[in-house]
């Protein structure tokens, strides 16, 4: 079994169409009260450690370059390029033991399809996805979603990163929770300039490279 958990809190009533809409691409659902678990998780441990206690990433133009999408009539993304060094990045985390999160505005299947094409679908803990979820970024349940599966501590929210490249969706809304920001400025699509304290981001990078060695920076550093 491996890897991914997404969580619904609400509004049942579209239960038929997720699954039919994921059919093949999850274990199991699981229906209590108002929370829909779709479960691929790992049963082994092969988490370590770590000063950082999650990374949690944006999808498009953040992991995938959203100008190679290739998407179907009903705007599901079918396949998609990474940006260099990406695909080695995730492998590279979850060989050290980090817990890896996905937080993306998307239809259920898109990061599902561009995951798996990469083989990095496995690597992945959780999802939190806005379609899935009910809301979109910067509402904070789209993060709580990822952090509640995570079983993250509101204690240690300061020691889980949020990697994006939207000002307005990934840094507002993680930096509201106290995650630490890094914004991924790797084209001129959207703006690197915050608009005040709410949008500023811990961080900034251009490149996957970059922000490699910061995460594992930052690890070396988090207390």
């Amino acid at each position: 079994m491996w890897g991914l958990r997404v969580h619904k809190p609400s509004d049942l009533a579209d239960l038929d169409r997720l699954r039919a809409d994921l059919a093949g691409d999850v274990d199991t659902f699981n229906v209590a009260g108002e929370s829909v678990v779709m479960s691929i998780r790992q049963a082994n441990n092969y988490h370590t450690e770590h000063n950082i206690r999650a990374i949690l990433f944006d999808l498009g133009d953040t992991l995938m370059w959203e100008v190679t999408e290739e998407k179907d009539a009903t705007d599901v993304t079918l396949r998609a390029d990474l940006l260099p060094g990406a695909a080695d990045l995730i492998r590279r985390l979850r060989e050290d033991g980090f817990y890896i999160g996905l937080v993306a505005d998307s239809r259920p299947k898109s990061p599902i399809n561009v995951l798996e094409q990469h083989e990095l679908l496995h690597l992945f803990d959780t999802a939190s996805i806005s379609e899935i979820v009910g809301v979109s970024k910067p509402d904070r349940r789209m993060f709580l979603t990822a952090l509640t599966a995570l079983d993250v501590d509101p204690a240690d929210y300061a020691r889980v990163v949020m990697v994006g490249n939207n000002l307005e969706r990934d840094i507002v809304g993680a930096n509201a929770l106290g995650l630490m920001t890094i914004l991924i400025h790797p084209n001129d699509r959207r703006t690197a300039k915050p608009s005040g304290p709410d949008d500023t981001p811990d961080h900034t990078v251009e490149t996957i490279a970059k922000l490699s060695d910061l995460i594992y920076s930052l690890d070396s550093k988090t207390s």
